[in-house]
């Protein structure tokens, strides 16, 4: 018989918030701000990685001579221009939420985004009462695909690898999970999805995974 999940743990970008063309916005404004050129396979490429990290690989591949913090401050600064107000939620995030909270299952947010941006979208949308902690990458000291981010969610949830269940879109995200050792699920269209080595299963939407919190197949 199988264990009911004790901890649910999302992803951002891609997975709770609809927010993927605000960020390919941000990252196509940021190179063409400072002369240079982006690509779809590009952003692509980076789609899971921490915003420093987006940064620093920016910095060396577009040879932008601008100091590091400097191209940091301003790549943050188009985010929070854009975000709150263009961000939605993906399909099915409320209904498994607040399953989730009807089971009193933990939740968290498993963010390669600032802690606060995490926490702003979720105060924009309502959903505070419905996700118990935020791990933003301002709180790690390495992010996505280490799988430090999700180790510190199971430690704010008490809760053992094996009585959770990740969700994430891109390859890098989950890797992060599967190295913490939680089932992981992909979340996207089918046609878009990727194929990861290690993920437990795919679903379209997020209320796909409502059955999996008593143990379901």
């Amino acid at each position: 018989m199988s264990v009911p999940v004790a901890g649910v743990f999302m992803d951002l970008d891609g997975t709770l918030a609809d927010s993927m063309p605000v960020m390919r916005q941000v990252y196509f404004r940021f190179l063409d701000g400072l002369g240079a050129t982006g690509s779809q396979a590009e952003f692509d490429s980076l789609v899971g990685l921490t915003l420093r990290d987006t940064v620093d690989h920016l910095r060396e591949m577009h040879g932008l001579i601008q100091p590091p913090l400097e191209l940091l401050l301003s790549y943050y600064g188009l985010v929070d221009e854009v975000y709150q107000s263009h961000a939605g939620l993906m399909p099915g995030a409320v209904e498994l939420l607040a399953a989730a909270r009807e089971r009193g299952v933990f939740t968290a947010v498993v963010t390669s985004a600032q802690a606060g941006l995490a926490r702003g979208f979720l105060a924009n949308h309502g959903l505070e009462r419905l996700v118990a902690a935020v791990v933003g990458a301002d709180m790690v000291r390495r992010g996505k695909p280490d799988p430090g981010p999700y180790r510190l969610a199971l430690d704010l949830a008490g809760v053992p690898p094996g009585r959770g269940l990740a969700v994430e879109d891109s390859p890098l995200g989950a890797r992060s999970a599967i190295g913490a050792g939680i089932p992981t699920w992909i979340v996207g269209p089918p046609a878009q999805r990727p194929r990861v080595e290690g993920a437990a299963g795919y679903v379209a939407r997020l209320d796909e995974l409502v059955g999996r919190l008593d143990g379901g197949g």
